[in-house]
């Protein structure tokens, strides 16, 4: 099933309180921490039982425990996942109906980079944060929808999707959600435009009108769900945090070098990695003892193949591990 985003006109939209009449009813105050083990599944590609498209480009991905699953409401959320050798950011995407509340199952690549493969089963920590997004959320039509039956999905969320309503005489109207992760309605919602109103599972609501049908594709909303006000802001995309740092290489997608940033405490050991989508490294910037302060690598694509690749550090027990893209 292919994938193809319309750049249309959305006519209103904006973001407006949520239930109880705030725009972030229900942000934690703190971080909810889960344990369980890691496994992974050789066939990951980025679909599964969230019924997004493959993501060849993007394995970074894996398969929620079905306690946490529940009817979905966790597809397409983002988790930071910490094993035995490192910290990952990865993207819901399937369920694990076999996983014990708190497992995660993922693709090789993402099992890679917090263990060798070979271990197979490892205990894990992890807790949800925002997906690094750009852009407004999306409303993609599932292949076969109609004006008799009609199905769609939210797509590029920071948060969670906690509901889809559907404006109907006047009447916001809750659209029922299915496990496969698409909002159906049996007897269909009309050929449209539709006006939608959207909640994460932080209670921020997003509201859109005049959004179109159009059968397998995607329509793009005007608005994103706002991050949590205590949200740190290296989880945000800011400036580094005291202490160990590891920061996003700039620029991204780069071509021919790119410059990868990062900060110790102290002076340490410093093993600088950098690995290709199959998990295989095929550079080591840094693999020596570093001064306490900022650190600059520049990294050469020279000999590489254009695609996704990934960088990790290891320094003073502090692990963390980035995505890049070389183009060329």
């Amino acid at each position: 099933m292919s994938f193809i985003k319309f750049l249309l006109p959305v006519i209103v939209a904006g973001l407006i309180p949520g239930p109880g009449g705030s725009l972030r009813s229900q942000c934690p105050t703190a971080p909810v921490i889960h344990t369980g083990e890691a496994t992974y599944y050789t066939f990951a590609d980025g679909s599964g039982n969230c019924s997004f498209d493959p993501t060849p480009d993007d394995l970074m991905v894996g398969a929620m425990n079905d306690f946490d699953y529940g009817d979905s409401w966790v597809c397409g959320e983002c988790v930071s996942l910490t094993g035995p050798d490192g910290t990952i950011r990865i993207r819901i995407v399937d369920r694990c109906p076999e996983c014990q509340p708190g497992d995660i199952d993922l693709s090789p690549l993402a099992f890679s980079l917090i263990a060798e493969l070979s271990r197979g089963r490892v205990p894990i920590s992890w807790e949800v944060v925002p997906c690094d997004v750009t852009g407004p959320i999306e409303y993609h039509f599932k292949e076969g929808s109609n004006q008799w039956w009609t199905a769609v999905q939210i797509r590029n969320h920071r948060y969670a999707v906690a509901g889809l309503e559907v404006l109907d005489g006047g009447v916001y109207t809750p659209v029922p959600r299915l496990r496969y992760n698409y909002f159906v309605e049996t007897a269909g919602l009309g050929p449209g435009p539709y006006s939608f109103r959207v909640t994460d599972v932080n209670g921020a609501v997003l509201a859109d009108s005049g959004i179109p049908h159009m059968e397998n594709a995607s329509v793009p909303g005007s608005g994103q769900f706002p991050l949590c006000p205590d949200t740190p802001t290296d989880v945000a995309g800011g400036n580094p945090p005291a202490g160990y740092s590891l920061s996003q290489n700039f620029p991204n997608p780069w071509n021919p070098t790119t410059v990868v940033r990062f900060e110790l405490p102290r002076g340490v050991p410093v093993l600088l990695t950098v690995y290709n989508g199959l998990g295989q490294e095929v550079a080591r910037p840094v693999d020596g003892y570093r001064h306490a302060g900022p650190h600059e690598v520049v990294l050469d694509g020279e000999g590489l193949p254009a695609g996704v690749y990934y960088y990790r550090i290891v320094a003073g027990g502090f692990r963390d591990t980035k995505r890049l893209v070389l183009m060329k």
